[in-house]
C-alpha cells in the first residue's frame, strides 16, 4: 500500500504563530488526515505531512497505527529518519528489533470484541457528549513544589516521581470536577516495558507495542487525601507488573486478554464507572531528531481521541517544564478551569489551546 507523504504550503500562517498560539485546530490541518477524521487513513500503518510556512519553517505531521507501535517506538522511528536523511546513515544508531512478538504473543485483532468497539453503529445507551482537548504548562518549580507539599503531608517510603504527583493533582482536581461523586473511579497509567523486562537484551531498541496499563482504584473517601491514595495505588499497581506472576509473566505466557479492558470499555461508554487514562512522554526523545536544520523547537499533540485522557509531553529540548494535554467533557473542563488552586499551578502563558473533539 505504500506511505502517503504529502508536502503541503502554509502561505498566511508563520511557524512561530502556531507554537505561540497552539492553536488545536490549526494543529489538527497540519495532520494528513485532519483532526479525527481517519477516513481511509486508519488501515495505513504510517502517513506523514511536510508543512512549510511562509517564514520557511517547517512542521512534519506524523501519523502512526497504534496496533503495530507505541509512543517509544514512533520516537525511535522518527529519530532514525531523521538520521538517515541528514546523510548520518543508520550505522549511526543501533537497529530496531522486530521481535517482541516472540516474548508478548500478539492478540487477534478480529475479534468480536474489536469489531464491537470498530463498529460505526454506537450503542444506544453510549453517552455521546464531545469533548474538549485543552493543554496547560507546568514548571519545573511548581512541580517540585507540589511535590514537596506531598513529601510533607505524606512519609513515602520513596520519593514520588515528578509524573506521578503531577498525575496524582490532576487526578484529583478532575475528581472534584465529576458530575456524579457517587460513581467508582478507575485510572490507567501508561508504563513503558522495556526497562522492566529483565529476561530481554537490548529491550530498549524493541520496536512495536512495549506499553501496558498500571490499573489503580484510588479511594474516594476523604477529598483531603486524594493525591496520597493516587500515588499510593499506582505505584502498588506498577510493582505488581514486575511481581512473579503478574502482568510481564502474563503476558509473556499469553494468558492476558482484553477482555477487563473491553468490559471496562463498555462501562465507561454506558456512564456506569469515571475512568482516566494517564501517559507521559516526558521521559521519550521526542527532541532527538535532526533532519538537517536542527533539533525540533516544539514537539506536540494535536486533538486528543478520547474523553478523560491526559498526555504529559517535555516542555523543549532545553525545558523540564511539561505541556499537558487534557480531555474532558465540557462542563468538567469549565469546572476544572474554575478551580482556583489548579490554576494556580498553570502557567499563565503561551495562551491555551482549545479544540472540541469529533469523537468520545
Amino acid at each position: 500500500m505504500g506511505v502517503p507523504y504529502i508536502e503541503s504550503k502554509v502561505p498566511s500562517i508563520y511557524l512561530s504563530e502556531v507554537v505561540h498560539k497552539a492553536d488545536m485546530s490549526l494543529l489538527d490541518e497540519l495532520l494528513p488526515s485532519h483532526g479525527n477524521d481517519h477516513v481511509g487513513y486508519d488501515k495505513l500503518l504510517l502517513a506523514i505531512q511536510v508543512n512549510t510556512f511562509a517564514c520557511g519553517g517547517v512542521a512534519i505531521g506524523i501519523k502512526m497505527n497504534h496496533s503495530i507501535c507505541d509512543a517509544f517506538s514512533k520516537a525511535m522511528f522518527v529519530k532514525t529518519w531523521a538520521s538517515i536523511a541528514r546523510g548520518g546513515g543508520q550505522s549511526r544508531l543501533p537497529s530496531p528489533f522486530f521481535e517482541v512478538w516472540k516474548h508478548f504473543p500478539p492478540y487477534p485483532l478480529k475479534s468480536s470484541i474489536n469489531t464491537n468497539i470498530a463498529s460505526k453503529e454506537p450503542d444506544s445507551n453510549i453517552i455521546t457528549i464531545r469533548p474538549v482537548t485543552k493543554w496547560f504548562m507546568f514548571t519545573k518549580e511548581m512541580c517540585n513544589e507540589l511535590r514537596s507539599r506531598l513529601c510533607s503531608e505524606y512519609n513515602y517510603q520513596s520519593r514520588p516521581s515528578l509524573t506521578m504527583v503531577l498525575s496524582a493533582f490532576i487526578w484529583s482536581k478532575i475528581k472534584l470536577a465529576s458530575s456524579d461523586k457517587t460513581l467508582p473511579h478507575e485510572v490507567y497509567h501508561a508504563i513503558n516495558l522495556r526497562p522492566k523486562v529483565d529476561t530481554l537484551s537490548k529491550s530498549y531498541y524493541y520496536f512495536g507495542n512495549m506499553a501496558v496499563n498500571a490499573i489503580a482504584k484510588p479511594s474516594l473517601d476523604n477529598d483531603e487525601s486524594l493525591c496520597n491514595s493516587f500515588i499510593t495505588t499506582i505505584e502498588d499497581s506498577v510493582e505488581k507488573i514486575s511481581r512473579k506472576n503478574g502482568l510481564i509473566e502474563g503476558l509473556q505466557n499469553g494468558t492476558q486478554n482484553l477482555r477487563y479492558m473491553m468490559q471496562h470499555y463498555k462501562r465507561v461508554t454506558k456512564g456506569e464507572i469515571v475512568s482516566l487514562g494517564f501517559s507521559s512522554l516526558r521521559s521519550l526523545p521526542l527532541y532527538e531528531a535532526d533532519f538537517g536544520w536542527g533539533k525540533p523547537v516544539w514537539v506536540t499533540s494535536a486533538t486528543l481521541m478520547y474523553s478523560t485522557t491526559v498526555i504529559m509531553i517535555p516542555g523543549g529540548a532545553s525545558s523540564d517544564d511539561t505541556y499537558v494535554y487534557i480531555n474532558l467533557k465540557p462542563d468538567q473542563m469549565a469546572k476544572l478551569q474554575a478551580d482556583q488552586e489548579f490554576m494556580s499551578f498553570v502557567t499563565k502563558s503561551p495562551t491555551f489551546g482549545t479544540f472540541v473533539s469529533s469523537k468520545i
